[in-house]
């Protein structure tokens, strides 16, 4: 009986030591901050949803095109979308330094500029700061960071540019608007 005991602890024994062997290593987790850092490329940039107050009336994207401003909506939204290659052009360049600044290149110009950008205390929004633009400042929401993969949220409102408050023509007033813009980017 002795020996049967035996026998039966050491596979006992033996898968013990296994999952202690497999177990995850907390100090191996790498920081949004240090999966950042490097050079990553626009892959994509596409508006994602708006929602627009005009004379008092809110709007969004779906909705829209079924009020009296579905003629002038089709315009909006191109005018919108257009804005997203406007922020970042495709195939542009941003490269982060572990020091919170980055260059931005963009490969249709010969342009490039440096700046600083922060992380959120939770890590879940990237603030880029952008002298000598419309806006100061760029508030990232980080939907997804991996190695190689950074997608992320823009959203933007009447804080942050402006866009025609009034057409004389029609008294139409834009009261107030949110914009969000989709972007991805590969390492």
């Amino acid at each position: 009986m002795n020996s049967n005991a035996r026998f039966l602890l050491l596979p006992l024994l033996a898968l013990i030591f296994l999952f202690q062997a497999c177990s995850d290593d907390d100090g191996d987790e790498v920081s949004r901050k240090d999966l950042l850092i490097g050079s990553w490329e626009v892959q994509t940039g596409e508006l994602t949803d708006y929602t627009i107050t005009i004379s008092g009336i809110t709007l969004n994207k779906e909705t829209i095109s079924s009020t009296p401003f579905a003629a002038e909506a089709q315009m909006f939204e191109e005018a919108l979308d257009s804005l997203a290659d406007e922020i970042f052009p495709p195939n542009t360049i941003i490269s982060f330094s572990e020091d919170n600044t980055y260059v931005l290149t963009n490969p249709n110009s010969q342009n490039s500029f440096q700046d600083s950008w922060a992380l959120s205390s939770d890590e879940q929004n990237l603030t880029i700061e952008v002298e000598n633009a419309e806006v100061s400042s760029l508030v990232l929401n980080i939907e997804e960071l991996t190695a190689n993969t950074l997608r992320v949220i823009l959203t933007l409102d009447e804080d942050d540019i402006t866009l025609v408050e009034e057409d004389e023509e029609s008294g139409v007033q834009i009261d107030s608007f949110t914009i969000d813009y989709s972007f991805s980017f590969t390492k």
